[in-house]
């Protein structure tokens, strides 16, 4: 784990070490027993026995009759010898008495106590704690019926192909109904919306070795209808397509841009023509310079575009242009400009406010607007969450339980520690202020732990006028859990 490593090298490598392999030892004996007290609340038990805890020392469902799935971790271990102190983060899932389906979380303070040589549960206070109730599933899979699937694979994938996978949806045909474009690393395909459902057609195809990783979706011949380009890993020269009547044709290449992840159509300087700034991401070809601040990556490529599906190099270099690890953007006005700025969400680091300046240069204005965000940067999105008329920033971090535990019991340069911790602590939610400042707030409403999160949105996902913020996380998993 990278936050780990960071941890290590700020302090003595071999104690450090040790320290943490004696507590995740202890995480994993307790975590069996966590894992029992969770089957004995799926078995219907309520008040579990001596067996397992002291009394009424577990999660205590309110509404709950019958549950279908349990989480118990610790989220913070303290002590030595056989009795420890655990701050409890806990969620039970099931349905209550009249069928509904619900769910219900929260965290607690408390103690373990070994006996005769086993953990067990010998003190749970509750503390904040939330129900959160369906009436039903809330979305229901329909892609494999309407047609919008990925042909099986019979290659094995790389891992590159996994963390990529690009996807834009445009009415590219013109008939009133959204199309879709979608990679699966080898592939590029279009997906032609017709009433009875999606028609899938091939699109590209990578060159041996290479990978496709975003499709980006613009009017950049401006006559009306989206044309498309489509980026790749590795040194291979971005393909741009031209919209003709409905059928994409490829026109021409970008240069080729090192290792492309993604990228952003927008018009930047005011000029009334799109341009793009594309993302490079150095996965599988090194490693971070820095866990908490890598400037080992490739810096963004800016193009200007002029109207005519071309694009030529920025004119100015960009002032504080740094060679990061970027997985995502977005062209939004967040200075309150009348025009674009360009935030960025870096992993391993800090994250990037690019404004465009009326002489055509690019300046990085992240730290003076208190938008830096330091953490495991995945993507970005906005929207007027406070319904104050003003643009809010959700960026997808990563929370660890296990970043959290280990930190808990460490110590460091203060400043270390605040940016370990920051980078523990998951998502970040910034609200925009009347003095055209932010202030962060996810923590405190309790949107940060979207565990290991690739990707947000933020919609209106119930039709009631507020905005919703959904979190698409996970990863690969494995029996040995300190080996993640």
């Amino acid at each position: 784990m990278l936050l780990l490593l960071a941890l290590v090298l700020a302090q003595s490598p071999g104690a450090m070490l040790q320290k943490v392999d004696r507590q995740e030892d202890l995480n994993d004996l307790l975590e069996e027993h966590f894992d029992a007290v969770c089957g004995a609340l799926k078995s219907g038990q309520r008040s579990l026995g001596p067996a397992l805890t002291d009394p009424d020392a577990h999660p205590a469902l309110k509404e709950i009759v019958w549950a279908s799935a349990c989480s118990l971790r610790a989220l913070k271990l303290q002590g030595t010898g056989k009795k420890r102190t655990v701050h409890f983060l806990w969620e039970v899932e099931g349905r209550d008495a009249t069928g509904a389906r619900l769910s219900e979380r929260g965290e607690a303070d408390g103690e373990v106590r070994q006996e005769k040589g086993q953990w067990r549960i010998s003190a749970f206070r509750d503390g904040p704690r939330q129900t959160v109730r369906r009436e039903g599933p809330r979305f229901v899979e329909r892609a494999q019926e309407a047609g919008l699937v990925l042909p099986p694979r019979t290659e094995e994938q790389t891992m590159a192909e996994l963390q990529s996978g690009g996807l834009t949806v445009r009415d590219f045909d013109g008939d009133g109904r959204p199309d879709v474009v979608a990679l699966d690393g080898r592939r590029a395909w279009l997906f032609r919306n017709a009433k009875a459902g999606f028609g899938r057609e091939p699109l590209l195809e990578a060159p041996k070795g290479k990978v496709l990783t975003s499709a980006i979706a613009g009017d950049f011949d401006e006559d009306g209808d989206p044309d498309l380009v489509v980026t790749a890993f590795r040194d291979v020269a971005s393909w741009v397509f031209r919209n003709d009547s409905g059928k994409l044709v490829e026109v021409g290449r970008l240069a080729p841009g090192g290792r492309l992840q993604s990228g952003v159509a927008s018009d930047f300087d005011s000029d009334g023509h799109l341009d793009l700034v594309l993302l490079s991401y150095p996965l599988g070809t090194t490693l971070p310079s820095d866990p908490l601040k890598a400037e080992n990556g490739d810096p963004l490529v800016f193009l200007k575009g002029n109207g005519k599906l071309g694009f030529a190099a920025w004119p100015q270099l960009a002032k504080g242009l740094t060679h990061r690890w970027s997985l995502a953007a977005m062209s939004v006005d967040l200075l309150g400009q009348g025009r674009p700025q360009l935030y960025v969400a870096n992993d391993f680091g800090d994250n990037d406010l690019w404004r465009f300046q009326s002489d055509g240069g690019v300046q990085n204005v992240a730290a003076e607007y208190g938008l830096a965000d330091p953490g495991n940067g995945m993507s970005v999105d906005v929207g007027d969450l406070d319904n104050d008329g003003r643009m809010d920033l959700y960026v997808a971090n990563m929370f660890s339980k296990a970043g959290t535990r280990v930190l808990a019991g460490a110590s460091t340069k203060p400043e270390v520690m605040a940016r370990l911790q920051k980078f523990a602590r998951g998502n970040t939610l910034y609200f925009s202020e009347s003095d055209g400042g932010y202030v962060e707030a996810a923590q405190a409403l309790g949107v940060n732990r979207g565990l290991w999160a690739w990707g947000s949105l933020v919609a209106d996902l119930d039709d009631d006028g507020r905005l919703e913020v959904a979190v698409a996380n996970g990863f690969y998993s494995h029996p040995k859990r300190k080996d993640l």
